[in-house]
């Protein structure tokens, strides 16, 4: 397998920055979310023929989206996975930009020929490896980066910001527009510091989420007469306004303390008013 060099996050942004510039495709944010045609990129820019077959044959150790052929100058998708390409058209999008990455970033570089096949993307592994090979990784940044250029997704997700928060169905839109899948999203924004994501629950940042556990605690201080008159058998309701307090983060904190006493009391937060 060829050798590969350390690359950062920044040197990454501006690799795939060249490319698309090559490609003369849009890198700044022009009010709204555009794919990245991948396969015009692939075919006309690099030269690199896409082709179809069952490759299943391969590695019998796990399901073998693709695999490319340097030689040739070939990118084979797995006739065998249309179906789930068809179905998930983010993952077939990732997995050719990945490729291409393997291509840019390491077979064209050092001038190597090999056979190199990838596992599917959300496995997070490759063939014949229990961990993923540093130049798996600089792929995926590399298909991460090509596909939601950081300028453009940093401005997609501010807009959403906006507002004061950023709910997953808007994320589920911008996905579909960069025809990307969620988790491709998700990691993204994740690497790029735009949104903090934890328990399934969105942030506007990790500042945000300890901020809201303090005031949860300063209001549980202050009403603990409250809560201690609280039935053990009841459920009752303690309404109170703390614009942008989360239910996770207030669970979180509740069940510190519960686990701490031998209670049984219901605190539950009222939504929105």
């Amino acid at each position: 397998m060829p050798g590969y060099n350390f690359i950062t996050q920044a040197d990454m942004e501006h690799i795939t920055t060249q490319v698309l510039q090559k490609s003369k495709i849009a890198t700044s944010w022009n009010g709204c979310v555009e794919k990245i045609d991948i396969d015009y990129i692939i075919e006309f820019v690099y030269d690199i023929e896409i082709t179809w077959e069952n490759i299943d044959n391969l590695d019998s150790n796990g399901i073998i989206l693709a695999a490319i052929k340097p030689s040739d100058k070939i990118i084979i998708m797995n006739e065998s996975k249309k179906d789930l390409f068809i179905e998930k058209m983010g993952t077939m999008n990732f997995s050719k930009a990945h490729e291409l990455g393997r291509w840019i970033l390491h077979v064209a570089k050092n001038n190597g020929h090999e056979q190199i096949t990838f596992l599917p993307i959300e496995v997070f592994h490759c063939r014949n490896m229990i961990k993923r090979h540093p130049i798996e990784v600089q792929a995926d940044m590399f298909a991460a980066s090509l596909l939601m250029p950081k300028a453009i997704i940093s401005e997609a997700v501010n807009e959403l910001k906006q507002k004061g928060y950023v709910t997953f169905p808007e994320l589920y839109k911008i996905a579909d527009e960069f025809e990307v899948s969620i988790s491709a999203l998700t990691n993204r924004i994740k690497t790029l510091g735009l949104l903090y994501i934890k328990n399934k629950t969105i942030y506007n940042s990790e500042d945000e989420t300890i901020g809201q556990i303090k005031l949860f605690w300063i209001f549980f201080i202050t009403n603990i007469e409250l809560i201690k008159n609280m039935k053990s058998k009841e459920v009752r309701q303690a309404s109170f306004s703390t614009e942008g307090m989360n239910e996770i983060s207030l669970n979180e904190a509740r069940m510190l303390y519960l686990e701490s006493k031998d209670n049984k009391w219901h605190l539950h937060k009222k939504v929105g008013k």
